[in-house]
């Protein structure tokens, strides 16, 4: 029986020991920064151009989808090889304590270019952050292969960066303090250090855990940010430079864009084809009754799916435009085709209903079912005792009704039209 050769995968001390090819990841990591720093620009002038809420900002991102799918194939494909890379250096050393940061690791090298057809936008600035990770890491091992092979703090504090009568007694021995710009990723980054196998009487890992156990502070900076003070006994563990701003000055990950602010962008690419409204006329029509509707404790269940929905990524609620007592359901694949056609009114100041729209609540189409929140029925005006709903197809989007008020309200559009004809 054939015995499999055991394939060992490049690390970085073979990359050190050739010049050449050390150049050649030197123009890799170059590349990878580049790109993610690219991609953090054109996400960020989306969210933007969003916001202007007009029709600028809907042609800005048809011009540049393009181009921002284009850069988010290239940073999975970076990401994956350097976290294969980051694996293989891990393995050759023998280091096994750090299980959860290797695990981190392997789900990053799963992503490949292709992935950027099928994942969205907002899973794109989501991602911005782990990818530059990778890549701050790489570049101080590949600069000092013996330095630690975790992530990073994300900036040092010196004491004249903050109020000190605001620090607490304990922490004031800290400066200068490594510092984090949320409360979670610091505890993340202890997380990882204490699990990289530091032992009790280590002086660092005794500080750590104390600081773990006793609560980290969060300071006001001198230009108005806020940071979470880590112990300095922390920046002793990092070799390289003192100040690591891979991912702050370059790719400006701490600006990184919401991922909220980029839900309507996203509907741009499951829109139909300029011109095409086959789809739309499955929208008209009354659908009432279960299993389509069921209301809850939570909110209002709706399927989609039993009305031709079942395909939809995701939709946007939001009160009634007109001010009805209704919810709006738009479904991702007509959303970019209803801020099209309100932008289109020139005659009337449509500024409300765009900025309605863009600030619109998203939701995840789970085999065709949305669910409908209290918060969203209580904006639009639904007493949260409502049991009765009907569901109304309004050519580009869906209305969810209470019963009695649809009933009211379609006698009294039969009422108005009756008068038409009789006049």
């Amino acid at each position: 029986m054939a015995v499999k050769p055991d394939v060992r995968a490049l690390t970085l001390d073979d990359y050190g020991g050739d010049r050449t090819v050390r150049a050649a990841l030197s123009a890799r990591l170059d590349r990878c920064l580049e790109n993610i720093a690219m991609l953090g620009r054109v996400l960020g002038m989306m969210e933007i151009a969003l916001q202007g809420r007009g029709d600028v900002g809907l042609a800005y991102i048809e011009g540049c989808m393009a181009r921002e799918r284009a850069l988010a194939a290239e940073v999975r494909a970076d990401a994956a090889f350097l976290a294969e890379l980051l694996i293989a250096t891990l393995r050759a050393r023998g280091d096994e304590r750090l299980t959860f940061w290797t695990m981190h690791l392997r789900g990053i090298r799963g992503v490949r270019a292709q992935d950027a057809a099928v994942r969205s936008v907002m899973d794109d600035a989501r991602d911005l952050a782990r990818f530059a990770e990778v890549g701050q890491v790489v570049e101080r091992l590949a600069a000092d292969r013996s330095a630690l092979a975790l992530p990073s703090f994300d900036l040092i504090v010196d004491a004249d960066d903050v109020d000190m009568d605001t620090v607490p007694e304990r922490c004031r021995t800290w400066f200068p303090a490594p510092a984090m710009r949320s409360r979670s990723d610091a505890l993340r980054l202890i997380q990882l250090v204490m699990g990289a196998g530091f032992s009790s009487s280590d002086g660092a890992a005794q500080e750590l855990r104390a600081a773990w156990n006793e609560g980290l502070p969060e300071v006001e900076l001198a230009g108005g940010e806020t940071a979470v003070l880590l112990p300095s006994k922390l920046r002793e563990l990092y070799t390289g430079p003192r100040e690591e701003a891979w991912c702050r000055t370059r790719a400006r990950l701490a600006d990184a864009p919401r991922e909220r602010g980029l839900a309507a962008a996203d509907a741009y690419r499951f829109a139909p084809p300029e011109g095409d409204r086959a789809r739309y006329a499955v929208l008209t029509g009354t659908f009432t009754g279960a299993p389509e509707i069921a209301a809850g404790a939570e909110g209002v269940r709706v399927d989609l799916a039993a009305c031709s929905g079942a395909e939809e990524p995701y939709a946007f609620l939001m009160p009634d435009l007109y001010g009805e007592p209704a919810v709006a359901i738009v479904p991702a694949t007509r959303m970019w085709t209803k801020l099209r056609d309100v932008c289109e009114i020139t005659d009337v100041d449509m500024s409300g209903r765009i900025g309605a729209l863009l600030s619109a609540e998203y939701v995840s189409c789970e085999q065709g079912w949305v669910l409908v929140p209290c918060s969203v029925l209580e904006a639009a005006g639904i007493p949260a005792d409502t049991r009765s709903f009907t569901l109304v197809g309004e050519g580009t989007c869906f209305e969810l009704w209470p019963t009695d008020d649809w009933d009211a309200r379609r006698t009294l559009y039969v009422d108005d039209l009756a008068a038409l004809f009789e006049d």
